[in-house]
């Protein structure tokens, strides 16, 4: 009887023992399987994110501090297409790009040189044009700008001091007829000539006659905005014309500025009344004339009379 209680007491204690070893197992088994996915998962988000990351720009490969620009392999004249022309890439310091260089070469198709470019020297966009030159000054003048030309003479044209480059401001002398008076007024300032007797380079350092030609008048271009173009304009119509040399460093404005004959008189009135009389002096001739000229507080002479001493 015991030993028969016995055997049922070991099969009882078997199958506890595998039931037991089972869960173990099972759950084993689902701790290798959670590691695993969350393995497969860490490296999968890796992946992505590797797939994701932007790709490394040219630039990164240079040296540190430095930018590849492009520059002429031979020097390119005024004028020239750039569809044939070879160009290099260079490296620059980053510190020291100049404004507007070119870096794509697709950036010169179709485009021509609006000056001359020499070879090893990064190419700027506002040496280039997008259109064939014309040749002259014409290809010079800033956008908004307009060139003009008016007649001067030796007085109007400073001597012919205003050459090109000169930077000079556009007096008008007119009679005013609301009040009778002649007067003189600046319509344009700061107006640059760019070019003098059709010659727009500086070559005018010999004498007066050399700088004065066409029995001493000559011709003047202008550039200055539109309006102030129109303004000169309109100003040949109305009356004399001349200009006033400024120093090209002065880029200043005297703002609204008109002088009117009344003004001049009142100031030499004002004048002689503040100076007093310190002596006086005559003199005359066999023409029968005397002339009398007295002495002021400001150390000049004033003619005040003439006679005569029959």
């Amino acid at each position: 009887m015991s030993h028969r209680f016995g055997s049922i007491e070991n099969s009882r204690t078997i199958t506890s023992r595998e039931r037991l070893f089972c869960v173990a197992g099972g759950a084993f088994a689902l701790i290798l399987a959670a590691t695993a996915a969350l393995i497969q998962s860490h490296f999968t988000q890796v992946e992505a994110i590797k797939s994701f990351e932007p790709p490394v720009s040219a630039d990164a490969v240079l040296d540190f501090g430095t930018i590849e620009l492009l520059a002429p392999a031979q020097r390119v004249p005024y004028g020239a297409p750039l569809d044939s022309v070879e160009f290099r890439p260079i490296t620059w310091p980053r510190t020291e790009v100049p404004q507007g260089a070119v870096r794509n070469r697709s950036s010169l198709i179709g485009r021509y040189a609006k000056v001359d470019l020499p070879p090893g020297q990064p190419v700027r966009d506002n040496s280039l044009s997008d259109s064939p030159l014309l040749g002259g000054i014409a290809d010079s003048i800033p956008k908004s700008y307009r060139a003009t030309t008016i007649a001067v003479d030796s007085t109007a044209g400073v001597e012919g001091w205003a050459r090109p480059g000169a930077h000079v401001d556009v007096v008008l002398t007119f009679h005013d007829r609301t009040d009778g008076e002649k007067k003189a007024k600046i319509v344009v300032e700061d107006a640059v000539v760019k070019s003098f007797n059709g010659q727009t380079q500086n070559r005018f350092e010999g004498r007066r006659e050399e700088r004065l030609k066409m029995n001493g008048t000559a011709t003047v271009t202008l550039v200055s905005p539109v309006r102030d173009a129109l303004t000169i304009q309109a100003a040949t119509a109305m009356g004399k014309i001349s200009l006033l040399l400024r120093n090209s460093g002065d880029i200043g404005s005297v703002g609204e500025m008109t002088v009117a004959g009344v003004e001049l008189k009142t100031k030499q009135s004002n004048l002689k009344q503040t100076l007093s009389d310190k002596g006086f002096a005559r003199f005359s001739d066999d023409s029968c004339t005397r002339k009398e000229f007295t002495l002021r507080s400001d150390g000049r002479w004033y003619a005040t009379g003439e006679d005569c001493l029959r």
